[in-house]
């Protein structure tokens, strides 16, 4: 999501006439998948991730939740 407010905010900069920055960022938070809660998924891949590098999931969790807070 940062990426996308990178290259509007750019676009606007470069063509002030035709400023799409507050449009697209509207239309974007209304999405379902944007106001989605994401955290069961980030720690099952979190936990997925852990296995690959040796670690075990109780790790992984707490990694993530540093992350949140």
């Amino acid at each position: 999501m940062q990426g996308f407010h990178k290259a509007v905010k750019k676009h606007d900069k470069q063509l002030p006439h035709a400023p799409c920055q507050q449009f697209y960022t509207h239309i974007l938070r209304t999405q379902p998948w944007v106001q989605g809660d994401h955290s069961n998924l980030l720690i099952k891949l979190s936990a997925i991730y852990a296995q690959l590098r040796g670690q075990t999931a109780s790790a992984a969790e707490a990694e993530v939740s540093l992350c949140h807070s």
